[in-house]
């Protein structure tokens, strides 16, 4: 048994190194998915080649990853200076302020925190906010309501750092 990812970050701790997880049995209770997003991301952006023109991306996150997924953000503006990623904290109003995973955002709340701001090019958000095999949110939304309501294009990604920062650069797949 391992804690989740989430409580490193709650506690202020650095997260475990990947070899910690054993065989990742606890990946689908983010038991590591940060740790792993982490390592991809790094390992993709050293290995990444880009002469893409400006592009502006926004990525909508829950409390708790947040500092995460905004330092990977950094990270990639660092090497490709032409890119910006702004990276927003959403606060869970519909379940309530204590939870902080990503994946019990509603389009609720990121049409409610989200509205008027200039996103770029494209709203990347975590399939985790999503339903299985499908683009309806907890909330009954979809992600053409969203995409409606804020007027701009929305990506999913997957918990993997490598179709993370293909997003962000704008490589389709």
């Amino acid at each position: 048994m391992f804690p989740s990812d989430e409580f490193y970050l709650i506690a202020e701790r650095e997260l475990p190194p990947l070899e910690a997880y054993e065989d990742f049995s606890q990946y689908e209770n983010g038991v590591g998915m940060l740790r792993s997003l982490i390592d991809e991301f790094e390992k993709a952006l050293d290995m990444a080649e880009w002469e893409g023109g400006e592009r502006h991306v926004s990525i909508a996150t829950g409390a708790s990853p947040y500092k995460v997924i905004a330092d990977l953000a950094r990270q990639a503006e660092e090497k490709f200076p032409l890119l910006k990623c702004d990276v927003y904290r959403i606060r869970n109003d519909f379940f309530g302020e204590t939870i902080t995973v990503t994946g019990l955002i509603t389009a609720q709340d990121l049409i409610a925190q989200l509205k008027g701001k200039d996103l770029g090019d494209n709203l990347l958000l975590s399939n985790a906010m999503v339903m299985r095999d499908s683009d309806i949110f907890l909330d009954d939304l979809t992600i053409g309501d969203v995409e409606r309501e804020l007027n701009v294009k929305i990506r999913t990604t997957p918990s993997d750092g490598y179709e993370l920062l293909d997003a962000i650069m704008g490589i389709e797949w």
